[in-house]
């Protein structure tokens, strides 16, 4: 048997399926081996299979790496099997780095289904919020009070917070981004086992802004995202988002709300909260609802006033007062003033309305002014309700 025929036998031996082309190519390396190897006929052949067994070996080694490749569609389809998650995101903001902390559990099919959210700063200061079957419950802690709502647009609110610390809402914005052609998405394959799959994002045509994702490499599933802004022809870090955990069991005290003694409870999803605007200006109802506040209470009408106040409980309602105004009783209502925005604190949404009140002092009667924060009920959009005061 001659030395190509034999190698031609041993190449077709092979258990890997090289191609017809590749067959070609590999022969005529092979050609060249044997007739440059001195030696026996023996030494000849085992070089040129030496030839065909590297060849194929890289072959191989390639396309393994083609199919392993990573993509982003592999991160999105794993996030599609998660059914809950822990994440948190610190923000760069003027007040310094805020942090937002969420626990996520969904249901069989990827709805929400439970969610705490811990933020250290937002328009109303420190909140926790917790939301089931429906339902918000958010912790003002500045304020000592908890408010509960019921709102047909709750679950959309509710999406909006989850998507600040959700790698899947991520995930899909980025491909989309990436389809749109707004985006140019680099990535970066690690090269030490245990490393981190990187893609750097960036818009088209403008580098000053950069998203950095880091992807385990065998779940597929984001370990971090990190922003960075172009300052001085440097990035510096904006914004960071660790994905602590996947799929792990959480704690359903989770979802309960651990509150200190003194908490003020208001209770939004009574229907007959606040009042109905109906055909009035938002000026006029929020006027409207200052005065039959203050009137309630100089008639002795808690219940009335608890109602107009939010839900606040009415046995809460005076104590209250004391600690927002000084002033326990109300002799008479003096004027209500004209409501306008709350300038100082937009992110309210308060209408406000000063009210003068004749109240009893140590040397008789005198004159204070309050000024209410006044808007719609979570839920009820068409009632409107006391929500705080303003500055």
């Amino acid at each position: 048997m001659s030395d190509q025929t034999e190698v031609e036998q041993r190449l077709g031996a092979l258990a890997w399926t090289t191609g017809t082309e590749l067959d070609r190519r590999i022969l005529a390396d092979l050609h060249v081996a044997t007739r440059r190897t001195k030696g026996t006929r023996v030494s000849r052949i085992a070089a040129a299979v030496g030839v065909v067994l590297i060849a194929t070996a890289a072959v191989r080694l390639l396309e393994g790496t083609a199919a392993n490749a990573y993509t982003l569609e592999q991160t999105i389809e794993a996030n599609a099997r998660v059914r809950s998650f822990h994440s948190r995101a610190k923000t760069h903001t003027e007040r310094g780095w805020e942090t937002t902390e969420i626990w996520v559990r969904l249901d069989a099919v990827g709805e929400l289904e439970q969610l705490r959210m811990e933020l250290s700063m937002s328009a109303a200061g420190p909140k926790t919020v917790v939301w089931q079957k429906g339902r918000a419950e958010v912790w003002f802690k500045t304020r000592g009070m908890v408010v509960t709502v019921n709102d047909p647009k709750m679950p959309d609110f509710v999406h909006d917070l989850q998507a600040q610390g959700d790698p899947r809402v991520t995930m899909r914005f980025l491909r989309k981004a990436q389809d749109a052609g707004r985006i140019c998405l680099e990535t970066i394959e690690p090269t030490r086992a245990g490393e981190p799959i990187e893609l750097r994002s960036t818009f088209h045509g403008n580098t000053d802004w950069m998203d950095v994702y880091r992807i385990d490499p065998v779940s597929r599933l984001a370990q971090s995202e990190e922003s960075f802004a172009r300052m001085e022809g440097e990035y510096q870090l904006q914004r960071r988002v660790e994905y602590l955990a996947y799929d792990r069991p959480i704690d359903p005290a989770v979802f309960v709300l651990d509150l200190p003694e003194g908490v003020v409870l208001i209770d939004q999803t009574q229907p007959t909260i606040g009042l109905l605007r109906g055909a009035s200006t938002e000026q006029e109802v929020a006027e409207r609802v200052a005065r039959r506040f203050f009137e309630a209470l100089v008639a002795g009408d808690d219940a009335t006033a608890a109602r107009l106040a939010g839900g606040l409980p009415a046995e809460q309602l005076r104590p209250l007062l004391g600690d927002l105004f000084g002033i326990n009783s109300i002799g008479r209502v003096i004027a209500i003033g004209e409501a306008v925005p709350d300038a100082a604190n937009a992110g309210t949404g308060f209408l406000c309305v000063p009210c003068d009140l004749e109240v009893p002092g140590e040397s008789g009667v005198e004159i204070v002014r309050v000024t209410l924060g006044i808007r719609p009920v979570e839920g009820q959009p068409d009632r409107w309700a006391i929500g705080g005061t303003c500055e």
